[in-house]
C-alpha cells in the first residue's frame, strides 16, 4: 500500500472541512441574493381561523346595539307624556270651546280651533321637528357604533396578525392604513354584490330610514283629512313630519266635540295611549310595521356580509 507524506493528511482534512462549509452556506447565500434582487421569500398566509373570531365578535356586538339606540325618541315622548295634563286643560278649556263655537258660525273661515290645538300641542307635548331630529339621532348613533365596533375589530385583528407574523406585509401597516383598505374593500364588495343602501352606511341611509319610519307611524295611527286638509291626498311618502303631529291632534278633536261632559283625565289617558303607540311603532315596530329595530337589524345583517368579504380581501384569504 502506497504511503503519503505526513503533511498530506492534515491538508486533506482541512479541504474537506472547507468543502462542507461551502455546501452549508450555499442556500443562505442564494436566499440573500434573491432578497437583494427584490424577490422576498414567500410569507405565511393569514389563516381564516385567525380572523373568524374577530368577525363573530363584531357581529355579536352590532346585533346587541340594534336594541340600544332608542333613547332620544323615548326621552322626547316621555317629556311629552309629562305635559299631556297641561295640554288637556287647554284643549278642554273655554278658549278652545269658544273657537269651536266661532268656527261653527256660517260664513266664517273656520279652522281656528284646529290651529290653536296644533300650536298648543307642539308647544307642550310634541313638536314635529323635534321628533324627526330624535329619530335621526337614533339612526346616527347606531351607525356611529357600527363604525366604532368595526374600527376596534380592525385594531384587535392587526394585533393578532402581528403576533402571527411580524414580517407579514400587512402587520407593518398602521391603524389608519388598515382602515383605508377596509373602507375600499367594503366599497368593492358592495359593487360586486350590487348591494342596496341598507349596507351603505351614509347620510342618505339616515334620510331613508327616518322617512320610512315616519310613514309607518302615519299609516298605523291613521289620519283624517279634516285636520290635514289636502295634504292627506298627496301620498304617504310625501306627507312630512307635520302629518305625525296631525295624527295625534286628530284624535283630540273628536274628544273635544263632546268635551262638555268628558273629564280631562279621559283626554289625558287617550293622549298617553297615542304617544305609547307611537313609541312602540317607531322603536320596536311589529309584525305589520317596520320600526327602527327592524331597520337596524337589516343594516346589521347586510353589513355583516360585506364586512366578512372586506376582511378576507384585505388579508388575501380565499
Amino acid at each position: 500500500m502506497r504511503r503519503y507524506p505526513s503533511w498530506v493528511y492534515p491538508v486533506l482534512g482541512l479541504a474537506m472541512v472547507c468543502l462542507a462549509v461551502l455546501v452549508w452556506l450555499a442556500p443562505v447565500q442564494r436566499s440573500r441574493t434573491s432578497q437583494g434582487n427584490g424577490s422576498p421569500a414567500p410569507e405565511k398566509s393569514v389563516p381564516l381561523e385567525l380572523v373568524t373570531p374577530h368577525l363573530s365578535n363584531a357581529d355579536s356586538r352590532i346585533n346587541e346595539a340594534v336594541l340600544n339606540h332608542f333613547l332620544p325618541v323615548r326621552a322626547l315622548l316621555n317629556r311629552g307624556r309629562s305635559n299631556t295634563d297641561k295640554f288637556a286643560k287647554l284643549a278642554l278649556g273655554w278658549s278652545s270651546k269658544w273657537r269651536i263655537a266661532t268656527d261653527a258660525i256660517p260664513f266664517t273661515k273656520g279652522g281656528s280651533n284646529e290651529k290653536y290645538l296644533k300650536e298648543q300641542f307642539e308647544l307642550h307635548v310634541l313638536n314635529g321637528e323635534e321628533l324627526q331630529r330624535a329619530i335621526e339621532q337614533c339612526v346616527n348613533e347606531f351607525i356611529a357604533e357600527v363604525h366604532s365596533i368595526e374600527s376596534n375589530m380592525l385594531v384587535d385583528l392587526q394585533a393578532d396578525v402581528q403576533g402571527f407574523s411580524r414580517e407579514h406585509q400587512l402587520a407593518k401597516l398602521d391603524a389608519k392604513e388598515i382602515q383605508s383598505m377596509f373602507d375600499q374593500a367594503i366599497s368593492n364588495a358592495m359593487q360586486v354584490a350590487s348591494s342596496d343602501l341598507q349596507s351603505n352606511i351614509s347620510s342618505q341611509l339616515v334620510s331613508i330610514v327616518v322617512g320610512e319610519v315616519l310613514t309607518q307611524v302615519a299609516v298605523r295611527l291613521g289620519v283624517s283629512a279634516g285636520i290635514l286638509g289636502t295634504g292627506a291626498a298627496s301620498g304617504w311618502a310625501t306627507l312630512g313630519i307635520g302629518l305625525v303631529v296631525g295624527i295625534v291632534i286628530d284624535q283630540i278633536v273628536m274628544t273635544i266635540w263632546n268635551s262638555w261632559s268628558d273629564p280631562e283625565g279621559k283626554l289625558v289617558d287617550s293622549l298617553n295611549q297615542q304617544l305609547d303607540l307611537m313609541q312602540r311603532i317607531i322603536c320596536d315596530g311589529d309584525q305589520d310595521t317596520k320600526g327602527l329595530a327592524q331597520h337596524f337589524a337589516e343594516i346589521a345583517n347586510s353589513r355583516s356580509s360585506l364586512r366578512r368579504k372586506a376582511v378576507l380581501e384585505i388579508y388575501g384569504i380565499n
